[in-house]
Parts: C-alpha cells; sequence; structure tokens
C-alpha cells in the first residue's frame, strides 16, 4: 500500500535488508536513525529473493532504528509497487 511503512529497532553495529528484488517491485524511502537515506528502486528485470536492498554498516554500538516506506512513483518498466521485506541481518 502506499504509504506504508516498516520499522526495524535494532542494537548493533550494523544492518541488512533482504528483500525480493523483480518486474512488480517499486520504489521505497529508507530511514536510519531518523535520518533519510534516500530512495531506492528494487525493480529488476527477472524475479529474484533474498538479494541485499540496503545495508549500513560501522554505525556507533547501541540501539539503531530503520524505516522503510513505500512509495507511489515506480520505475516505468515495473508492473506494480511491491516493496518486500524477508529478513533483517544485524551485526553485533
Amino acid at each position: 500500500t502506499i504509504g506504508a511503512q516498516a520499522t526495524f529497532t535494532f542494537t548493533g553495529t550494523g544492518v541488512r535488508w533482504i528483500g525480493a528484488r523483480g518486474p512488480q517491485t517499486g520504489i521505497a524511502r529508507v530511514w536510519l536513525d531518523g535520518a533519510l537515506v534516500g530512495e531506492l528502486d528494487t525493480y529488476a528485470m527477472t524475479e529474484g529473493p533474498q538479494h541485499t536492498v540496503f545495508a549500513a554498516q560501522r554505525l556507533a554500538a547501541g540501539a539503531h532504528t530503520l524505516a522503510i516506506q513505500v512509495l507511489q512513483q515506480t520505475n516505468p518498466a515495473a508492473t506494480d509497487r511491491w516493496i518486500l521485506i524477508d529478513a533483517f541481518d544485524v551485526m553485533p
């Protein structure tokens, strides 16, 4: 859903968002600790799960929050705007 958001709070020095890419996936806005990281296009010509969509390393040890929001805009070749989260991988 456009505007839907997932928020993940973790304790560590890094995080990876593991998700799917494919022809039906869209663009997500990503924040880390309240700061806008950017907009990530998850479109790919062929479908594929378990991609590292976003990674942050060398964070100060402690609590952090990663937020991911579904945007309305899409890659012109995309057939939908799905944003898929398979897992988060946290580095201690």
